[in-house]
């Protein structure tokens, strides 16, 4: 729908609350664009809220925006009374931002930048529409006091519960290991006899998140026997954890499994790494593979096996381009594309061997050369000529359309 549709028709009688209305049902309608420029400009103007480099933060932020977005709105047109308490996409996000390190000057700025995104926008609206000029204004008036109005709400709101949370921090013995994981992963030097874990052994973190998520990594460092180091990360039943000493990527596998399997919780490893900087490199790795494993719903993700779609994820719509320009036809959803893809992958991963693809499908060799010649077909170009870039496509394409 173009914007000129959104908008009520010309008459001398328009008010500036019908064409009020009419912006904010169009901003309604560009909210994925709206968000979408949100988390760029974060990105561009706050180094701390770059989701590329600090992957903890996409879900959240993202969630936040899209709640902060829908409430302000809502507040414009007079459905809604101005806040008293933060939506809850933004709580979350406040105390993700207290466990990740992110100071509350930075986390205001961020809501600062996502208000001025959303202002400008309704600005462009409101001037495109077409009003008579005396209410274009009083849209233009109405939008200022309402929208500044929330901003600056929704920045104290934020305040005071960073000032609570980080007070409930300080009265809490996990709550102090946890602040002294935040100290390791931002570089500081902590007392390993205060966070009872050698920092100087090869470490393999771990993202939890589920029912129970406790349980589930204590039965996982028992089977291994390994030791084991978890705080909790927020109200969304989350944890990150890291395995001293971890045991064959075989037998961690087989642990993981068998947790997965028994409880309701999904788990994404690291690499196997020492030190205090593989003790952060391993966890910023697991976020990667949490991030990849959250997209497809699979319970058990390793980093090693998704290292080139969180790579693609950090630029998730040149990502899609990507895919949707190798794959062509191939990219679309139908239940035959769905078969061209499968048969495709695994005619690839098998070093393009068209029999052993056929064993890994279940299906006879003349079935999988007959799916190749129409994959052919539809890519306007022979398989050989860009294997990598087709193996790559599909990969993504799982990610991004799982």
């Amino acid at each position: 729908m173009s914007r000129r549709q959104t908008m009520p028709a010309r008459a001398d009688n328009v008010t500036i609350d019908s064409a009020t209305r009419a912006v904010v049902a169009t901003l309604q309608a560009e909210q994925s664009t709206l968000v979408a420029a949100m988390l760029t400009r974060l990105a561009e103007e706050i180094a701390e809220f770059d989701v590329a480099v600090r992957p903890e933060l996409a879900d959240p932020v993202r969630r936040s925006c899209v709640a902060n977005l829908t409430a302000a709105l809502a507040v414009v047109t007079g459905d809604r009374a101005p806040p008293d308490t933060l939506p809850t996409e933004t709580l979350a996000e406040t105390r993700v931002a207290i466990w990740t390190g992110i100071t509350m000057s930075a986390l205001a700025q961020n809501y600062r930048v996502c208000h001025s995104v959303l202002w400008e926008q309704y600005m462009v609206v409101a001037e495109e529409s077409g009003f008579p000029p005396d209410v274009a204004t009083g849209v233009l008036r109405h939008g200022w006091r309402c929208l500044f109005a929330y901003s600056d709400r929704v920045v104290r709101l934020a305040s005071e519960e960073y000032e609570r949370e980080r007070e409930r921090a300080l009265h809490s013995s996990d709550e102090r290991r946890a602040a002294y994981v935040r100290e390791v992963l931002r570089g500081g030097w902590v007392d390993p006899e205060q966070l009872g874990y050698d920092l100087e052994r090869c470490h393999l973190a771990v993202i939890a998140s589920g029912v129970d998520t406790e349980k589930s990594l204590k039965l996982l460092s028992r089977t291994l026997e390994c030791s084991l180091l978890a705080v909790e990360v927020d109200d969304e039943l989350q944890r990150w954890a890291w395995l001293g000493r971890p045991s064959s990527h075989g037998q961690v596998l087989a642990a993981a499994r068998q947790v997965t399997e028994a409880e309701q919780v999904r788990l994404a490893f690291g690499t196997p790494l020492s030190g205090p900087e593989g003790f952060r490199e391993s966890k910023r790795q697991a976020e990667l593979a949490a991030r990849v494993g959250q997209r497809t719903g699979e319970p058990l993700t390793f980093y090693a096996d998704v290292a080139l779609e969180a790579l693609a994820l950090a630029d998730e719509p040149a990502a899609r381009r990507f895919m949707e320009r190798e794959l062509g036809e191939l990219a679309t959803p139908s239940p035959r594309t769905t078969i061209l893809r499968t048969t495709l992958l695994a005619y690839l991963e098998a070093a393009q061997n068209a029999s052993s693809a056929a064993a890994a499908l279940g299906v006879h060799d003349r079935t999988v050369s007959y799916r190749l010649r129409g994959i052919a077909e539809a890519l306007g170009a022979p398989i050989a000529v860009r294997s990598a870039e087709l193996s790559l496509a599909l990969r993504i394409h799982r990610v991004l359309d799982s």
